[in-house]
């Protein structure tokens, strides 16, 4: 049985396509999962091993894994499938690498993963919450931005602004490229000051991480922290999420 599966697996690999039908429905995941051809492997041989899916010819399949022949890796899109197949996808790629979307900054911060280049990457310590978070994690398109025409646009409308000490106020954390994070800073540091004024966030630039001396890099990461209410930390991601979209 396993070395029969093992030889269909290996039979459509190579394609640029692989359709998957899964035994039962009921969820979908609106983030593509990117994956390795050798994790892809091992997905497949799970599903297939348990029962969960079997590989069609039908586009009409509800899970399609394109091959990216110029990154080399594969993306996973589930239209609909029961959660505990999304669950088993996942495990199987966590078990032989780190797990990875393609998403924005606000879906960075709903996943608590690590943002760079458009790829979310994600180590979750509960697979079974991150698997409701997952399902729960929309796609969030491009953003029309709006320029101001005064500072009376800004104002807050009968909004009571809290201290930091209140429940209310959460800190959420990011790691991104340093070209991304110049582009968040701006000529001296306007950009970011604009950010902090719109938002009324606290929003703190930490040093690139394990950063080499002796050979610079924009593709090291630096930390941004950003606290304050819920509702205009979001403020501050869109600003944020447009910033970066440009910088790639």
């Amino acid at each position: 049985m396993k070395d029969r599966i093992l030889s269909l697996i290996e039979s459509v690999i190579y394609k640029d396509l692989i359709w998957l039908q899964p035994s039962s429905g009921g969820s979908r995941v609106d983030l593509p999962i990117v994956i390795s051809t050798q994790a892809l492997r091992h997905v497949l041989q799970t599903l297939l091993l348990f029962k969960q899916a079997r590989i069609s010819a039908s586009k009409d399949s509800t899970i399609k894994c394109q091959h990216n022949s110029v990154g080399s890796f594969w993306e996973v899109t589930i239209g609909d499938c029961h959660a505990s197949v999304v669950e088993s996808i996942l495990a199987s790629q966590m078990s032989i690498e780190k797990i990875r979307f393609r998403g924005s900054i606000l879906n960075t911060v709903q996943l608590k993963g690590d943002y760079a280049n458009g790829l979310i990457t994600c180590c979750p310590e509960d697979l079974a919450e991150f698997v409701k978070s997952v399902l729960s994690c929309p796609v969030h398109e491009s953003i029309d931005v709006f320029p101001i025409e005064s500072a009376y646009q800004l104002m807050p409308l009968n909004k009571v602004v809290s201290t930091p000490s209140e429940p209310s106020y959460v800190t959420t954390t990011m790691n991104l490229p340093e070209r991304q994070v110049s582009a968040i800073l701006g000529p001296n540091g306007d950009t970011l000051n604009s950010i902090r004024f719109q938002s009324k966030c606290w929003i703190k630039v930490f040093s690139p991480v394990n950063k080499p001396q002796w050979r610079p890099s924009k593709n090291n990461l630096q930390r941004i922290q950003i606290t304050g209410a819920r509702e205009n930390i979001g403020i501050a991601m869109v600003e944020i999420n447009r910033i970066c979209g440009m910088a790639r």
